[in-house]
């Protein structure tokens, strides 16, 4: 049901699934604090480089995988400028204010009509509240022990308890939109799934919600549905043999319980807990060297920026 948020936030079609800025691995730490109704989070990049393209991509571009494309370059720059993180590489969403912006502005002017969402004031309440109560800053850049380029991010999101009834408002009216533009599709749920999910839209149920400093993610879903993202994502982690970049991050406890898939976001019994996954294999210098040559200021000492994020999860109280 996260799906339905991304593609609200992605409605300007901002996204560059190709050819862009990657990173080998991702771990993300939070923190909910209930005194000051905040969520604290640091987004961690560990071995950071521009991507592969393909063979005919970089003809196009004409450029050596050595170096970065005038695309990795502009992507790069937008995430220096500030506004802009990604979660395990759009595995949930990539959050991009100039894009949100741009969504909205769209919206004011009739210039967007998505054919795959619809939007009304909770749809807008929700993204200007993803403008107005979220706080996104760098830390910086710093070289690990094996010397690849990393960074850290910290996000806070304020009046949280608020943020959460808009994003559950949110899905519960975009997914019984989803559903009937699926209904006859190849593919769709089963009626079953579909039943469940209009009925608990309907009865309101949040399908995100705080538990014991927990994230969880709270989906009805009829047995068929489980068990197909059984066999496409749980059973990619199942097989240590075969390390894979496809399943979730291990943190994540997944319980299938009277028709209601339960997915517990992170591992840690008190303060911060934590979440790593797994992104894109193959490190290159490219990105570093850019860094070196052009932003040179912005590679830190890694024990600074360490202590930055700790300081900054341990606030709010």
């Amino acid at each position: 049901m996260i799906f339905c948020l991304r593609k609200l936030i992605l409605a300007s079609g901002a996204l560059a699934l190709s050819s862009c800025i990657q990173f080998e691995r991702e771990i993300i730490q939070y923190r909910h604090v209930p005194s000051t109704d905040e969520l604290r989070m640091t987004l961690q990049y560990e071995g950071i480089s521009g991507g592969k393209a393909s063979p005919r991509r970089q003809a196009e571009e004409q450029h050596s995988p050595k170096t970065l494309s005038p695309q990795q370059i502009a992507q790069f720059e937008s995430v220096l400028k500030g506004g802009r993180a990604f979660f395990f590489e759009n595995w949930i969403f990539e959050y991009d204010r100039s894009s949100i912006r741009e969504t909205l502005r769209k919206l004011k002017a009739s210039e967007l009509k998505p054919d795959d969402l619809t939007v009304g004031e909770p749809e807008k309440n929700f993204l200007h509240a993803t403008l107005e109560d979220i706080e996104l800053n760098n830390l910086g850049f710093y070289l690990d022990e094996t010397h690849r380029l990393c960074g850290k991010q910290t996000i806070v999101i304020k009046e949280f308890s608020k943020f959460l009834k808009l994003t559950n408002e949110t899905i519960r009216r975009q997914v019984p939109y989803n559903l009937e533009r699926q209904r006859e599709k190849e593919g769709s749920p089963s009626k079953e799934t579909i039943a469940l999910l209009s009925n608990a839209c309907n009865d309101k149920h949040d399908f995100l919600i705080v538990e014991k400093g927990h994230l969880v993610v709270r989906v009805p879903l009829a047995k068929r549905e489980y068990l197909e993202f059984k066999r496409k994502v749980l059973d990619e982690n199942s097989n240590p043999a075969k390390p894979s970049n496809k399943g979730l991050p291990p943190e994540i406890k997944v319980t299938y319980e009277n028709q209601i898939l339960t997915l517990v976001l992170g591992d840690g019994k008190h303060g911060n807990v934590s979440l790593t996954k797994k992104c894109h294999p193959g490190y290159s210098d490219n990105a570093l060297e850019y860094l070196r040559e052009n932003h040179s200021k912005l590679l830190l000492d890694e024990t600074k920026i360490t202590s930055a994020a700790k300081r900054f999860l341990t606030g709010g109280d």
